[in-house]
């Protein structure tokens, strides 16, 4: 993103108090690509009252500033289910716990006109294609680091023509545990703060079609995530150390 890349060397936070802004978040989970598009969905997540992200921004005069940005935490339920139904239904139940944390940032970026534009971050290898996952991921100040994904996808097999190890997965429980750096797309906040949205420029083959963030995918699709946030606390607090230039 030329954004970020120009915004990567913002400065620092000095020592003195910041805003910590915490929003309730609720998103679109997309699942695009699969096979004749059999498996595409479009499924609702979050909006639970564990579902929160924490921003830490400069301070100026009492009120949020441009400057240094980072995110601190992240907290996403994702629970739902995709069926297919082919020669006997194919089901996926998916509920998951997508986390990280970390009070001197998980992603660094910088904050101008009360929008984050996020430091580089390189999305790893087969990106762009149904086999891009976890395994491949990203890399750099701008992506989510340490994000972690768990829990359990539920398998429940009832077609003659396809099967759990297609998706690869087994029939019945399938836990998941994993940990990779997740790239993000651009925070944009309402004039009063009250409000996050995380910008939806993505889509297939690169083109600005509101599916948001592009996020690995375990299966052979693409898998797409658009957040939006109700502001929860607004804190002005001392920087922690690690911060300060």
């Amino acid at each position: 993103d030329a954004d970020a890349d120009a915004d990567a060397d913002a400065d620092p936070f000095d020592c003195s108090d910041s805003w910590v802004l915490t929003y309730n978040i609720e998103g679109v989970f997309r699942v695009t690509d699969t096979t004749a598009g059999l498996g595409d969905a479009t499924n609702d997540v979050g909006g639970g009252p564990h579902d929160e992200i924490s921003f830490r921004v400069p301070d100026d005069g009492g009120a949020p500033a441009a400057g240094m940005a980072v995110l601190e935490s992240i907290n996403l339920h994702q629970n739902f289910s995709v069926s297919i139904d082919l020669a006997g239904p194919l089901t996926i139940t998916t509920d998951l716990i997508s986390s990280t944390s970390d009070e001197c940032g998980v992603a660094s970026g910088s904050l101008e006109d009360r929008t984050i534009y996020w430091d580089t971050c390189n999305y790893g290898s087969n990106h762009g294609t149904v086999n891009w996952s976890a395994v491949d991921g990203a890399d750099g100040p701008g992506c989510m680091e340490d994000y972690n994904v768990q829990g359990t996808l539920l398998c429940s097999d009832g077609s003659s023509l396809i099967d759990c190890s297609m998706g690869g997965l087994t029939d019945g429980l399938n836990t998941e545990d994993t940990t990779y750096d997740q790239p993000l797309n651009n925070i944009e906040f309402s004039e009063d703060w009250t409000t996050m949205h995380m910008g939806e420029d993505g889509g297939p083959g690169g083109v600005t079609a509101g599916y948001g963030v592009e996020v690995p995918s375990r299966v052979e699709s693409r898998t797409w995530l658009s957040l939006s946030g109700t502001l929860v606390s607004m804190d002005l607090e001392a920087t922690p150390a690690c911060l300060c230039e």
